[in-house]
């Protein structure tokens, strides 16, 4: 069993995978992005600069560990759609 805060964690984890973000960029992956990055209760993400934050060793380990929980490719398009 998995904790909606997880899974959550686990959807900004996945949408990082390819480098930084900005918490108001994944708030289109949950609207509690902001929370779970500054919290950090796991331990997974680092911030990097003002408002950018990247992935821990154990923020890449929790993607390996869950790979089914991360991998929801509805988030995943809604990060990678153009800017309008």
């Amino acid at each position: 069993i998995m904790t909606a805060y997880r899974q959550s964690a686990l959807a900004c984890a996945a949408a990082m995978v390819d480098g930084p973000r900005r918490p108001r960029d994944l708030k289109a992956v949950t609207p509690i992005a902001p929370k779970i990055l500054q919290h950090n209760v796991y331990g997974w993400f680092a911030r990097v600069d003002r408002g950018l934050y990247d992935l821990t060793d154990a923020g890449r380990a929790s993607l390996v560990r869950w790979p089914q929980a991360s991998h929801d490719e509805s988030r995943h398009a809604i990060l990678n759609a153009p800017a309008t």
